[in-house]
């Protein structure tokens, strides 16, 4: 997983993209945490990413809700982070 040029590491098995970028020490926007208000909308420059049944996926392939998603396999993604949160 790489998130801009500030983050990058492998997949530790987070429930979702937002845990595993704030397990690493950093803070992204987020709202509601079950993908219904899009707060926490991230750019998908490359890789792919899967969500849970249930979850309605964005109409736009290159918007990744990161509360809910999980990617599969290598992402690299472009989020407003806040370090050191």
């Amino acid at each position: 997983v790489k998130v801009n040029a500030d983050l990058e590491g492998p997949w530790s098995g987070a429930a979702n993209l937002l845990d595993w970028i704030e397990a690493a020490g950093c803070s992204a926007p987020s709202g509601c945490r079950y993908g219904a208000c899009a707060a926490c909308s991230a750019r998908l420059v490359a890789g792919s990413v899967e969500y849970p049944a249930g979850v309605k996926a964005p109409d736009d392939p290159t918007t990744v809700l990161l509360c809910v998603a999980r990617p599969k396999g290598d992402v690299e993604l472009e989020v407003q982070l806040d370090q050191g949160v």
